[in-house]
């Protein structure tokens, strides 16, 4: 168990200023492309450089309204630190990528291949799509702002009781890991029998990279405990994650022979860590966790 310090926590004005830009970023990366397909659908804009610069003025004008209405929105942060549906604000991004994947084909094809110019609406709708891939990296990176901005805010000095660095219990690590690359090898099977036979080709690294970063977000994990709630805090090479739970949101604590497991409400994830990393101090943890989560037998 590691001594009570206070924790890392970015200053809220310039913690609210980043996340609110992030927002705006990532609205203007959804919204901008779709509004400038209308405008040139039904205002029939045929310049290309006119388009571009109608994508610009709309970026600016959407992004820095999304930053000044989101600024102060507690409610907003709040709201991505809880449930299941904040997960979906990373996930928008892939909607333009969907919907506007043929417009990046028509835009090689007809450049490559016909040697054409590039119509300003497949010109637009393939920008569409790489913003949305943009949108939804910018969307991951928003809502970690997010999450650390809550647990820092929740997370004091004073009130920590206790803190405690640990891993996932190991066959719980193991079994991730095969369901991913599990779901990723079929992914990558439909893909390669409806669209590119070739994608096959790229069975061995893209299995490499989904091991690398599923045990990237696996890694070793810091408990705080506080009468408000647990916090718990991973880091890794290129971030720090950081997400408070109140005590209301966990409902109950058992133990088996290699974990401890916090069952959360609903269907939301459970939190497991390993046993045998708090050994020295599990009773001191476990008593402090049973103030206020009820243990429950097997």
């Amino acid at each position: 168990m590691k001594d009570i310090e206070q924790p890392t926590a970015v200053p809220p004005g310039q913690a609210n200023t980043q996340f609110a830009v992030l927002a705006g970023c990532y609205v203007a990366a959804l919204v901008a492309p779709t509004l400038t397909l209308w405008a040139v659908e039904y205002v029939q804009i045929r310049s290309r450089l006119l388009a571009l610069g109608v994508m610009g003025v709309v970026a600016i004008v959407v992004g820095a309204s999304t930053v000044s209405v989101v600024g102060d929105n507690e409610g907003l942060l709040s709201w991505l630190n809880t449930g299941w549906l904040p997960w979906l604000f990373p996930v928008a991004g892939i909607l333009p990528v969907i919907a506007y994947h043929f417009s990046l084909i028509e835009v090689f094809a007809t450049l490559f291949v016909e040697g054409a110019s590039i119509p300003v609406t497949s010109l637009v709708a393939s920008i569409a799509f790489i913003l949305g891939i943009v949108a939804a990296f910018v969307g991951e990176i928003a809502l970690r702002a997010a999450r650390n901005q809550i647990a820092c805010s929740a997370t004091r000095a004073e009130d920590l009781t206790i803190k405690w660095s640990v891993r996932w219990p190991r066959s719980h690590k193991l079994n991730i890991l095969v369901i991913v690359v599990l779901v990723g090898i079929g992914l990558l099977a439909i893909l390669a029998v409806t669209v590119a036979p070739v994608s096959v080709v790229f069975t061995g690294p893209f299995v490499l990279v989904l091991v690398l970063v599923t045990r990237m977000f696996l890694s070793e994990r810091e408990f705080e405990l506080t009468p408000a709630g647990l916090s718990h805090v991973r880091s890794g090479t290129l971030y720090t994650h950081r997400q408070f739970l109140p005590w209301s949101e966990i409902e109950s604590l058992t133990l088996s022979d290699d974990a401890v497991v916090l069952h959360r409400e609903g269907l939301l994830p459970s939190i497991r860590f390993s046993r045998s990393d708090i050994r020295p101090d599990e009773e001191e943890i476990l008593a402090a966790l049973e103030e206020h989560v009820s243990r429950q037998s097997r």
